[in-house]
């Protein structure tokens, strides 16, 4: 079973698919009561974080934010969940050229 399961979350996300994130989050058993996407790449500042802690404050859940996402906001103290991604090879890896698209 999932840490995942289970629990309220409001997602906050700056990345390219977050419709993707929300999927997978889904997929691992949690609720999403709330969402807050931003453009890739996005920098998040005090204002918009303190939003985000809000909405979770209010609708008793917890924030998670994708591993990238994360890693922008550097030694924060906010409280947060972090969803790490792994990339598992179950035959040989692929070649260079086949990660191209």
């Amino acid at each position: 079973q999932s840490a995942l399961a289970g629990r309220r979350l409001v997602l906050c996300s700056a990345i390219a698919r977050p419709q993707s994130f929300r999927d997978t989050v889904v997929g691992l058993g949690a609720e999403v009561v709330h969402e807050f996407r931003f453009r890739d790449h996005h920098r998040f500042s005090a204002e918009e974080l303190a939003e985000v802690e809000a909405r979770a404050q209010q609708e008793r859940a917890e924030v998670l934010m994708t591993e990238k996402d994360d890693a922008r906001l550097g030694a924060s103290e906010r409280p947060r969940l972090v969803l790490r991604i792994g990339l598992e090879f179950l035959s040989a890896p692929p070649r260079p050229a086949e990660f191209l698209l």
